[in-house]
């Protein structure tokens, strides 16, 4: 998406294929994300309490849920990233 908007990223001879990635990440879809997942973890804590010790759990049962499914996100994205780096 970053070279349709702004043009082709020229190579340079000898650059480290992670360089090359992080030049042409779009580093504001990326904060976009980070700051959503930042956004429902807080609010998540925030709800997470009264709602568990309604349904008889411990109170951070969903907390420790989406925490466990934001850090298997975040596996199965290293495990893409390693493989688009090895299919270059």
């Amino acid at each position: 998406m970053t070279e349709m908007a702004y043009g082709s990223v020229g190579t340079v001879e000898g650059e480290a294929v992670l360089s090359r990635w992080w030049r042409t990440l779009d580093k504001s879809v990326l904060t976009a994300i980070l700051i959503l997942f930042s956004i429902g973890l807080l609010l998540g804590l925030a709800s997470s309490p009264p709602l568990a010790e309604k349904n008889g759990l411990a109170p951070f049962h969903y907390v420790y849920r989406q925490a466990i499914f934001r850090f298997s996100c975040a596996v199965c994205y290293d495990c893409f990233f390693h493989a688009a780096i090895q299919s270059h």
